[in-house]
């Protein structure tokens, strides 16, 4: 689990006081494309339709997900998690939450989002959390092999960063399994459910991805 979904999306000042209304959500956003990443996983963009289930997940595993994401405290009901999928940006990957639902076999097994862009930089941070049932079996790093070929090569991006806790093992082993190089740690960084932690920042620079999986094997 790295970096933390359900921020504030909308772009420019529209965030401080507009909710798109349904059917207008087409002038502002468009639907992520499809990721095919194996036979078992695809990467969808997700819209409040996606609410019921994402919620679900949620709820089944918020002992799992607390241990790293503070904004689970946050989701208590249905319609708060329909306000984070209300606001997901796709138009722009550098503005706002470009959210995906991981389905594995079918079922909502987690969330892969670049968030925190700056465009003027061109860079964008990686973040991702899996339910516990789907944890141990790989999918998050091929999800996010998937998803860096496809942001590397069709997006202006320069440079991709992976943060999270510095106890947070299983994350960092992603970002040392996709080649990610380790570029320091912040003592104090952030805060977990009202507790200081140390943060460790991983990144990638464009033309090292490419040169590091043009003709690598599937991870």
């Amino acid at each position: 689990m790295a970096s933390l979904p359900f921020g504030k999306y909308l772009p420019f000042d529209l965030r401080k006081w507009l909710t798109i209304p349904g059917p207008l959500r087409p002038l502002f956003f468009r639907p992520a494309p499809e990721l095919q990443v194996d036979e078992d996983l695809v990467l969808r963009g997700l819209g409040p339709e996606h609410t019921d289930a994402l919620f679900a997940l949620i709820d089944r595993n918020r002992d799992h997900l607390r241990a790293w994401l503070s904004w689970v405290q946050n989701v208590q009901t249905p319609e708060q998690t329909r306000s984070y999928l209300t606001q997901v940006n796709y138009r722009n990957i550098f503005s706002g939450g470009w959210a995906y639902g991981i389905w594995h076999r079918g079922e909502l097994a987690g969330l892969l989002e670049f968030n925190e862009g700056d465009a003027e930089e061109a860079r964008v941070s990686l973040g991702y959390w899996l339910g516990a049932q789907y944890t141990g079996l790989g999918l998050i790093t091929r999800c996010c092999r998937a998803s860096l070929d496809y942001a590397f090569s069709r997006h202006p991006i320069h440079k991709v960063l992976i943060k999270c806790a510095a106890q947070n093992e299983r994350s960092q082993n992603v970002a040392r399994r996709l080649r990610f190089m380790w570029e320091g740690i912040e003592h104090a960084g952030g805060l977990l459910n009202g507790a200081p932690i140390d943060v460790v920042t991983y990144g990638m620079r464009r033309q090292d991805w490419l040169r590091v999986w043009e003709d690598a094997a599937p991870v």
